[in-house]
């Protein structure tokens, strides 16, 4: 009886690791990953979706981006929770999560500097932006968000192109450059407060903003880019910088039909032509034509 007894725990004993390492997922036959300095980008992901717990290590080495195509198209993908240990997310000109449009939350860690990738989440309502970010872009038709706050970390803005769901956002001291494209299509965004920090504003940065009624660009601003406004088509007031020494004309406010208050220096022009009238002969202005 007792060697029976001996011989079936000696049997159990040799199955239940098998069992269990059966069982078990490894990060490394879930995730395809590149190794640079001893850490660990994640470029692609093998899994199921559904809710997804990024590890902190792969193969003993911290994961600390998260990049590539790595979870694009993944439309099971529900929500994502990332690692202390991840610096960078979608950097770039990767759409690491585009068309997840499953996904509704996501977990990012305050160690996050580079945050971007998200682009045509139609399903992210809201997103927590941690004061770690410094450049903040990837956004581009993730028509679900009404609202994002900008924290004062963030030197590089850009990637919100086509939210029209966005109706208002607020842009922190610490922006320098309103980068191409940044805002355009955001057909909801019936205000903007740009900072006077704010020295440039790039090609297409507000076009189609159809739902803007006015605004006002601080005396930081000296260069506007080509279409930069363009067909705001509800835009009636606009207030230019008075620092400002050059303009495009044909294309920063091109399609703007319902524009009848132009506010510079003091005064008020209905046109662009009376403007440049007006500033003719000022020394130090030049207009552009493109």
């Amino acid at each position: 009886m007792k060697i029976k007894i001996i011989i079936a725990l000696s049997f159990i004993s040799f199955i239940m690791p098998v069992i269990f390492t059966g069982c078990a997922v490894n990060a490394e036959d879930v995730y395809s990953y590149e190794i640079t300095d001893n850490n660990i980008m994640i470029t692609g992901y093998k899994g199921k979706g559904g809710d997804v717990i990024i590890p902190d290590k792969i193969s003993g080495l911290p994961v600390t981006d998260i990049s590539g195509s790595a979870f694009e198209y993944y439309e099971e993908l529900t929500s994502i929770k990332i690692p202390d240990s991840v610096t960078k997310i979608g950097q770039g000109q990767y759409a690491t999560f585009k068309d997840c449009t499953g996904l509704t939350s996501i977990e990012i860690p305050d160690n996050v500097t580079h945050l971007g990738g998200f682009r045509n989440c139609t399903g992210l309502t809201n997103i927590e932006i941690p004061d770690s970010v410094t450049h903040l872009s990837g956004f581009d038709g993730c028509t679900g968000l009404t609202s994002v706050e900008i924290p004062d970390s963030v030197i590089y803005l850009s990637g919100f192109e086509g939210c029209t769901g966005l109706t208002s956002i607020e842009i922190p001291d610490s922006v320098t450059s309103i980068e191409k494209d940044a805002f355009s299509g955001c057909t909801g965004l019936t205000s903007i407060e740009i900072p006077d920090s704010v020295t440039d504003i790039g090609n297409s940065a507000f076009s189609d903003c159809t739902g803007l009624t006015s605004i006002e660009i601080p005396d930081s601003v000296t260069d506007i880019g080509s279409g930069a406004f363009s067909y705001c088509t509800g835009l009636i007031s606009v207030t230019l910088p008075d620092n400002m020494t050059n303009l495009s004309k044909a294309t920063a406010f091109d399609g703007c039909t319902a524009l009848t208050s132009i506010n510079f220096r003091g005064k008020s022009f209905s046109t662009f032509d009376a403007l440049e009238d007006y500033l003719i002969d000022e020394e130090g202005w030049s207009w552009s034509q493109y």
